[in-house]
């Protein structure tokens, strides 16, 4: 029996089997449009949800691909692209801006346990689960796209509200950028992705130019 906010009593016994599944999926994902992030909204007030951030991955990742990467399956793109961060429903969102080496750790463990749970509560739709773990081992070109341009939309929303969400994470233009650097870096030898790769450079080279630095390694 679920219990509404408002309204009456919901009885999952008289429901359907499907039915019951799919009210359940449908919660995880409320839930999941209820994380707050670290990044901001272009007013620089509101912090985008990982809804906010899933919606816009989706449509800037597959309208990218569609114009100058053809050659990628746009319907993995989109998959990828719908449930990358899904387990944050459980595990949450953490800033990934000088991250620490154990931070980093402690968010993989919570990720795997959540990954788990996922697995576990909705057996009976295995694609969920299935996709996510696919995503994750960044076998296809199409996940590694998806990989790194979900790395881009911070750096997009940073220009959209002129480094709101920097300033209140007390980080630095040059301290932001000289972690765009790494993370480039790590991506390049970790999963590279032509196409992605050229998205990233050109965000993050107008990052610097209109932070007043320079580029100051060669991409």
């Amino acid at each position: 029996m679920i219990k509404a906010e408002h309204g009456p009593v919901v009885m999952r016994e008289a429901m359907p089997p499907l039915t019951q599944l799919l009210m359940d999926a449908a919660a995880l994902t409320l839930r999941f449009a209820r994380v707050p992030r670290a990044t901001r909204h272009e007013d620089g007030l509101r912090a985008e949800t990982d809804s906010d951030h899933t919606v816009m991955l989706t449509v800037l990742a597959c309208a990218y691909a569609a114009q100058h990467a053809p050659h990628l399956n746009l319907g993995k793109i989109a998959q990828y692209a719908a449930v990358h961060d899904l387990v944050e429903a459980y595990a949450g969102d953490v800033l990934s801006l000088g991250m620490s080496a154990d931070t980093r750790h402690l968010k993989e463990i919570r990720e795997h346990e959540a990954l788990k749970r996922i697995a576990s509560e909705f057996a009976h739709l295995p694609w969920i689960a299935a996709t996510i773990f696919e995503y994750e081992q960044l076998a296809s070109e199409e996940a590694r796209y998806v990989k790194i341009f979900d790395k881009v939309l911070p750096k997009l929303t940073h220009l959209l509200n002129g480094g709101a969400a920097l300033r209140e994470h007390g980080f630095s233009y040059e301290k932001a950028h000289a972690d765009h650097l790494r993370q480039r870096a790590q991506m390049a030898r970790e999963y590279p992705q032509a196409d992605a790769l050229a998205v990233f450079d050109a965000v993050i080279a107008v990052c610097a130019a209109q932070w007043g630095l320079t580029l100051t390694e060669e991409p």
